[in-house]
């Protein structure tokens, strides 16, 4: 299952979650879609590598832990108090709904509350979580940066980015394709390749990834991309 497609993630990502976590129903809504789209699938696939699998449908679990948490007066405002990553305090806090819901479920059919036959133990957040973060950022900055040079004409730039990075395709070859030389292809790239690098850092800023990390992580997710 691929990750779901990106909606624009303002420039100051804890200013706009403070203000969007105090503004009206609009603006949580929006603060919420952003945040599923993030998180998602990032999130299924921790379900799938732990013990929370016996727990339910990584898609249904997910999505139900949304509805239930994500959206609840305080969760995310006590996650800016916590300081932890996004991830991590979404992962715990999937663990606890998902034990809860099960104690539910068992209570409603009358089989009683005792939750001994499963995971006791709430898993580490480990690599799985951590791989399918990087993959939807990249996704999603990917789509996000691709946006942002159509909707300023730098369409050629773009492709230009994604020709050499992703496919290895020399700059000489595509100053062919493009008529410009091979110096301008270069520069053409390094423009989009800035329009990437800024959607990737809104993106891991937003997770709370310590700030001497967060160069560091944008560039794991650049290498990616020739991987």
């Amino acid at each position: 299952m691929p990750p779901p497609s990106a909606h624009t993630f303002p420039v100051t990502n804890r200013t706009w979650i403070h203000e969007s976590l105090a503004g009206g129903e609009d603006a949580r809504k929006a603060l919420w879609r952003q945040l599923m789209d993030l998180y998602n699938w990032p999130l299924q696939a921790h379900v799938s590598a732990t013990a929370l699998g016996a727990y339910g449908e990584p898609a249904d679990l997910v999505n139900g832990f949304f509805a239930d948490r994500l959206v609840a007066n305080g969760y995310l405002e006590a996650w800016q108090a916590s300081g932890k990553r996004l991830r991590t305090w979404l992962a715990n806090g999937l663990w606890f709904y998902a034990r809860e819901r099960r104690r539910s479920e068992r209570r409603h059919l009358g089989t009683g509350a005792s939750l001994d036959d499963l995971p006791d133990q709430q898993p580490d957040v480990g690599v799985a979580l951590d791989r399918a973060f990087a993959h939807t950022v990249t996704q999603l900055a990917i789509e996000q940066a691709e946006r942002e040079c159509e909707s300023d004409g730098l369409a050629n730039h773009w492709t230009c980015f994604l020709a050499h990075h992703c496919h290895g395709r020399p700059y000489r070859e595509l100053a062919e394709s493009l008529g410009v030389t091979a110096g301008r292809a270069a520069v053409m790239a390094r423009t989009a390749s800035t329009r990437f690098r800024a959607a990737v850092r809104r993106l891991v800023e937003l997770d709370g990834i310590e700030r001497h990390r967060v160069d560091r992580a944008i560039q794991a997710i650049v290498d990616s991309l020739q991987t």
